[in-house]
C-alpha cells in the first residue's frame, strides 16, 4: 500500500528520516511531503509516531491527467468501493502544482462527480446519502500526475492533546519537534529553551527523551472506519508504550512572563511530563547556566509576539550577549528576522527558510565552536 505524509516545507528531510527509522520504504520526497510504502499497520505507526508530520494520507490511486477527461476516467478506474462505503461523507479538497489542470474549484467538482459515479455504480445507487462517517478526500496534482488521497488523521497531527492552555502565537508542535531533530538533539545531553512561552519545545524534547510517540493517546479518523482491527491497533499502541523509557537528561524552559510559565507547567502536566522539565520565570537578561555543554533551541518573538523594529534589534543584541556567547552549546534559533545573523559575534553554520503558518521564518543553526 502507498501512503503520503505531509509536513511543513523544508522539513521533509526530517520526515523522511522518521519514516526510515520506522522501517517504511520512502519512494519519493518532495517539498513538504514523503510518499512511502507500508502495510495497513502504518495507519497506527505513522499517525501516532511521526513527530514532524501534519497528516497521513492513504493513496487511493495516481495516474497522469493532463485533461479533465483524464482526471475523471482515472478516478472511475479506481476500486474506491473497497475503501469507501455507500453512505460516507466525501468532502473533496484540491491542490495543484505545475500542472495543466490548475483550477482548484474545477478539480474538486470533477473529482466529487467521478467518486459519486464510481460508488453509485458499485453500490447500484442513483443517489448516495452521505449521512455516515467522514471520508475526507484530497485530489493532488503535481506535474500532471493526479493523486487521489484519503485523509486518515482527521485532526492535524500537530494537535497532540497536551496544549490545554494556549499562549500568544505558539509554534506548532510538529514544527517544534522538527526544529529539535534538525538540531540533532535526540534525547541525550542537556536541552534548554530560554524563551519557552507555553513550553512547546521543552515538552516535545521531553517526549523525544522518553521515546514517547506524540500521538499515542489521541484518536485518529481511520479508527472510525473499521478498516483496521481495533485489537490490532491496541496491540500496536501497547508495543509503543512498552518502548517508553525514563529520561536521563536535563530539560529546562525559561520565560520572563509568569503567566507563560504557569501555562507551560499545565501543558506539561497534562501529559505527565512536568517532573521531567524544569520551568522557571527568568528574563533573558538574567539567563545563565552552569552546564558545560548542551543544546539550546528557541522560538524568538516575531509577528504578533514582537513589538517595534527597535525592540527586535534590542532583543537580538541581548540574545547575542546571553546565548550566542555559549560557544560549547549547539544552538537552533527560529526567528522572523531575515537579518538576525548580521553583526553577531557568532555566525550560523546553516540557515533554513520556511513558513510557520503564514509567516516567513528562518531557522539559524550554530555548531559548537569550543570544547571545555
Amino acid at each position: 500500500m502507498e501512503f503520503l505524509a505531509t509536513t511543513s516545507f523544508a522539513m521533509e528531510g526530517v520526515l523522511k528520516n522518521e519514516l526510515t527509522l520506522l522501517g517504511f520504504e520512502v519512494e519519493r520526497t518532495t517539498p513538504g511531503l514523503c510518499l512511502f510504502c507500508a502495510d495497513l499497520d502504518a495507519l497506527v505507526w505513522a499517525n501516532a509516531s511521526l513527530r514532524s508530520a501534519e497528516r497521513v494520507f492513504l493513496v487511493l490511486g495516481r495516474w497522469e491527467a493532463k485533461s479533465f477527461d483524464a482526471l475523471f476516467d482515472g478516478i472511475m478506474r479506481l476500486p474506491l468501493e473497497d475503501v469507501l462505503p455507500s453512505n460516507g461523507r466525501f468532502h473533496v479538497n484540491a491542490r495543484s502544482f505545475k500542472s495543466q489542470l490548475f483550477s482548484l474549484r474545477d478539480i474538486q467538482s470533477i473529482t466529487k462527480k467521478a467518486v459519486a459515479e464510481r460508488l453509485g455504480r458499485a453500490y447500484k445507487m442513483k443517489i448516495l446519502p452521505e449521512d455516515g462517517i467522514d471520508y475526507p478526500l484530497m485530489l493532488r496534482m503535481e506535474r500532471d500526475e493526479a493523486m487521489l488521497l484519503l485523509d486518515t488523521s482527521g485532526e492535524p497531527l500537530h494537535k497532540r492533546g497536551y496544549r490545554v492552555s494556549g499562549h500568544i502565537a505558539p509554534i506548532r508542535e510538529n514544527i517544534g519537534a522538527s526544529l529539535i531533530l534538525l538540531s540533532r538533539w535526540f534525547g541525550k545531553g542537556p536541552f534548554i529553551d530560554p524563551m519557552c512561552g507555553s513550553g512547546t519545545l521543552a515538552i516535545e524534547a521531553a517526549m523525544i527523551a522518553t521515546n514517547r510517540p506524540p500521538g499515542l493517546e489521541r484518536d485518529f479518523l481511520f479508527e472510525k472506519w473499521g478498516i483496521l482491527d481495533p485489537l490490532k491497533a491496541q496491540e500496536i499502541r501497547d508495543i509503543m508504550r512498552s518502548r517508553i523509557t525514563p529520561a536521563n537528561t536535563v530539560i529546562q524552559g525559561y520565560d520572563k512572563d509568569p503567566k507563560a510559565i504557569r501555562k507551560a507547567r499545565k501543558n506539561a502536566a497534562s501529559f505527565g511530563l512536568d517532573s521531567l522539565i524544569h520551568f522557571q520565570c527568568r528574563d533573558l537578561e538574567e539567563f545563565s547556566t552552569s552546564l558545560r555543554r548542551g543544546t539550546i533551541v528557541t522560538n524568538m518573538p516575531y509577528g504578533e509576539r514582537m513589538g517595534t523594529r527597535q525592540e527586535m534589534i534590542e532583543l537580538n543584541h541581548l540574545f547575542d550577549r546571553q546565548i550566542l556567547q555559549l560557544d560549547t552549546f549547539r544552538l537552533g534559533v527560529l526567528s522572523g528576522d531575515a537579518y538576525f545573523s548580521q553583526a553577531k559575534s557568532r555566525k550560523p553554520t546553516r540557515v533554513r527558510k520556511f513558513n510557520n503558518g503564514k509567516i516567513i521564518t528562518y531557522f539559524y543553526q550554530y555548531e559548537p565552536v569550543a570544547r571545555r
